[in-house]
């Protein structure tokens, strides 16, 4: 708590290392897959990242009574997708993390597992129309900032 603001960039040498990506509540697949499409997918383009390791937690679903986000099954399997053209085949690690509503736990890994094996099984459609593109800005923004004070 109290951490990950977009604005936490990181310290010392390692500043511009460390981007948080906050999410807003009511957020739904269209803000993640910006999100990777965006700032992650360039990121990992740039720093020469080989491994992608995963923790796939399903919290960030509709159904979850503890957060108040509205990804779908149908959102994981493409998020899961995308990540998987960031590294070579036979370098990717996925952690089955959890959630707390158990049949959306079990639509999500469904989903998730069939994206691994290059299908896209979708339970539930994906979803779009959430808030969160002035936050991609945001970080966007302080990436470029960060980038040019560099050069």
């Amino acid at each position: 708590p109290g951490t990950g603001r977009a604005s936490e960039i990181g310290e010392g040498a390692g500043r511009g290392a460390t981007w948080n990506l906050p999410v807003p509540a009511g957020a739904t697949g269209d803000h993640y897959r910006r999100s990777l499409e965006e700032l992650v997918a360039p990121a990992v383009e740039a720093h020469g990242t080989t491994w992608l390791l995963v923790s796939a937690g399903f919290d960030a679903h509709r159904d979850d009574p503890l957060t108040e986000l509205g990804l779908t099954s149908g959102d994981y399997a493409d998020i899961v997708a995308d990540l998987l053209t960031l590294v070579a085949p036979g370098r990717r690690v996925v952690f089955l993390e959890g959630g707390y509503d158990l049949e959306a736990i079990a639509r999500s890994t469904a989903a998730t597992v069939s994206a691994l094996y290059g299908e896209r099984l979708h339970p539930e459609a994906p979803t779009s129309g959430g808030p969160g593109d002035d936050v991609v800005e945001r970080v966007t923004a302080t990436r470029d900032r960060v980038a040019s004070l560099g050069s």
